[in-house]
């Protein structure tokens, strides 16, 4: 059985399947696919006679068919959920042998050695609700940490020093603290989200300062304006910026190489888009199996494989849709608000994007009237409708 001995993860992550050929891509990423989709059916009821694309709310539906923590007698499966970014926060397992192996080594240490020929010194966390970091610790301006092994905070590597930025709001005030903190320190890299990228840009270009930042500016968990990396980069305040990022459900990740390319790791998880859907299998994960799987996100993926001048063999990928921006959480809470006092029947979800862009899911077609009764209410944003069909 090929899925999941170790001989052929170990070749992948050691030589770099996506350095070798589209032809030897193709076999190696089909043959997975076939491992865990034939596992699937085999031990989870939910995926039997099953066709087309699975849905969280199918799974979630069913998941005494689907859930199967223990692997030959011993508990292996770890309980988690989704962030809610792409709809309803959903529960599932994580195939905790794998965990490591795919968070660290195949995540966050992945991007430190496309940018890194040494291991990194100075490292910042900037972003929403570092809990895990700050536990057992008063909340305050800045918290400094020894971490002594690998953690998201301390991007995969062990035995660093990580320095937190906690905040409450994103306000002039708070983002003068944080540049006072940051400025011409020598940071090797800074860990954060686009919201708050977003919002340091704008404070940089409304204050005219100029300082340097830090070597990387790494983004994950949520969608960045790529003018805002270019602006940084392009003016000195940074030396690289990488765009990268892990799902859980389902198992897409990518990274973006030295030369701003996206990359889909293909050697973790399958992807493909079926009308604008992200579709995704997951070779990784035997106790809650993810195959053909839809975890909410939109976007355009090519079926051809292009060299990159990184080396590696791609596939032209991009979202079409935005998540949430986190730090907008309250003007969110707003805007459905008033579209739920509207009472339109067959919304599901509405999601806030960057620029004021909202995207409105619905269950079946909303009426041109109630399209403009929305865009009446909220007459700042754009608006997008999308028809999923649940």
């Amino acid at each position: 059985m090929l899925w999941p001995s170790s001989k052929i993860f170990k070749p992948i992550a050691t030589k770099g399947l996506l350095y070798t050929n589209p032809n030897t891509i193709k076999t190696t990423c089909s043959r997975l696919v076939n491992e865990i989709s034939s596992y699937a059916n085999n031990h989870c009821s939910v995926y039997k006679n099953y066709k087309g694309i699975m849905t969280k709310e199918h799974l979630s539906d069913n998941t005494g068919l689907w859930h199967k923590p223990a692997i030959n007698g011993k508990i292996v499966g770890s309980q988690t959920r989704t962030s809610g970014t792409t709809g309803k926060r959903f529960a599932y397992l994580i195939d905790s042998r794998y965990y490591d192996y795919l968070e660290y080594y195949c995540h966050y240490q992945a991007v430190i050695r496309e940018f890194f020929d040494y291991k990194p010194k100075s490292i910042f966390y900037f972003m929403a609700n570092p809990i895990a970091i700050t536990r057992g610790h008063k909340i305050n301006d800045n918290i400094k940490e020894i971490i002594t092994k690998p953690t998201i905070y301390s991007h995969g590597l062990r035995d660093v020093t990580v320095q937190t930025i906690c905040f409450n709001n994103l306000t002039s005030k708070y983002l003068n603290n944080v540049v006072e903190q940051v400025s011409n320190k020598g940071i090797d890299v800074i860990l954060s989200d686009g919201a708050h990228i977003n919002a340091l840009c704008n404070f940089i270009k409304n204050t005219g300062k100029t300082f340097k930042i830090c070597k990387l500016l790494s983004n994950t968990n949520e969608k960045v304006l790529l003018e805002d990396l270019e602006f940084l980069k392009d003016n000195g305040f940074i030396d690289n910026w990488c765009d990268h990022m892990k799902c859980w459900d389902g198992g897409a990740s990518f990274i973006t190489c030295k030369h701003n390319t996206y990359h889909l790791l293909d050697d973790v998880a399958y992807c493909h888009s079926i009308d604008g859907k992200l579709i995704s299998t997951d070779y990784f994960n035997q106790v809650s199996p993810f195959v053909n799987y839809w975890n909410g996100d939109y976007c355009d993926i090519d079926d051809k494989y292009e060299k990159c001048e990184c080396g590696r063999w791609y596939r032209q990928f991009k979202f079409v849709k935005n998540r949430d921006f986190g730090s907008l959480h309250l003007e969110s809470l707003k805007v459905k608000n008033k579209i739920k006092k509207l009472k339109i029947s067959g919304i599901k979800f509405v999601k806030m994007g960057i620029r004021n862009e909202i995207t409105i899911i619905s269950n079946k077609n909303i009426s041109k009237t109630d399209e403009n009764s929305i865009r009446k209410a909220l007459p700042y944003a754009t608006i997008y409708f999308v028809n999923c069909g649940m």
